[in-house]
């Protein structure tokens, strides 16, 4: 078995979500409305990606991007996190 690791850049809600779960810091930032949606979203987003995802390296972020989100595909402009995806092959 050949376990590949695939670089991918998500936002920081999504980061949130690989990195701790904690999912506390939506309620910060967003309405109550807003929140509930964006976890939705995340979570699922997350749940579906086809790998496995694990924080990679800080010094690979991007401090400020426009390229959508490789996990929830939000357009929102902002930081992007490094992380890899493990692919399991044959």
């Amino acid at each position: 078995m050949v376990i590949e690791f695939e670089p991918v850049f998500v936002c920081e809600d999504c980061f949130t979500v690989i990195g701790s779960g904690d999912l506390t810091s939506f309620d910060y930032w967003y309405s109550p409305d807003e929140s509930a949606r964006r976890v939705e979203k995340v979570t699922k987003a997350v749940a579906s990606m086809p790998g496995y995802l694990y924080a990679g390296d800080p010094d690979e972020d991007l401090e400020f991007s426009r390229t959508p989100c490789e996990c929830c595909g939000s357009e929102e402009a902002g930081a992007r996190r490094h992380c890899l995806m493990e692919r399991t092959g044959k």
